[in-house]
């Protein structure tokens, strides 16, 4: 992004039109057309996360998980990635999924994980499908089901997830 069209970005984004806050946040993240900021990044986002951006929520909760931009805070990663999740975000399902799965920021709840494994997997995202498939496999929560754990794992491999194509090896 160049320096003029980072001004028009601001300009949009000062509208608060959420794609345009979003994309402002982002290219302050980068250092695109603007100086890095990670203070300036998560303030954008934060705006068009309230907005109701998906993006800009999984942003926040990454932010928040990994303490880039804000304190690090499990608990609200946990609350963003779930906002974003809810509203298809792969990637989130994922955090939130895995939140859930080892007790990180939520109280671990195996029935919330696989429902988040389960979005994310059918949204096509690796690990997910990965995850799910070991699920499957060991019957933790579900009904131990082979031949679904197979299917899942054969899906992750196909896009390259080494554990899942590890896991199919005879």
């Amino acid at each position: 992004m160049s320096a003029q069209e980072a001004a028009l970005q601001i300009r949009r984004a000062t509208f608060d039109l959420a794609t345009a806050q979003y994309t402002m946040g982002t290219a302050y993240f980068r250092g695109n057309g603007v100086a890095p900021s990670q203070l300036n990044a998560v303030k954008w986002w934060r705006n068009a996360a309230d907005a109701g951006d998906i993006n800009a929520q999984y942003e926040m909760g990454a932010s928040y998980y990994e303490g880039t931009g804000v304190k690090k805070d499990k608990g609200k990663a946990a609350y963003w990635f779930r906002k974003s999740a809810e509203g298809g975000h792969s990637e989130a399902q994922y955090m939130l999924a895995s939140s859930y799965d080892y007790g990180i920021g939520v109280p671990r709840n195996i029935n919330e994980a696989i429902r988040f494994y389960k979005k994310a997997a059918i949204n096509g995202h690796p690990k997910a499908q990965q995850m799910l498939g070991s699920i499957y496999m060991n019957g933790d929560g579900l009904y131990k089901n082979e031949a679904e754990a197979l299917k899942w794992w054969r899906r992750a491999a196909a896009q390259g997830n080494a554990v899942a194509q590890k896991l199919l090896k005879p």
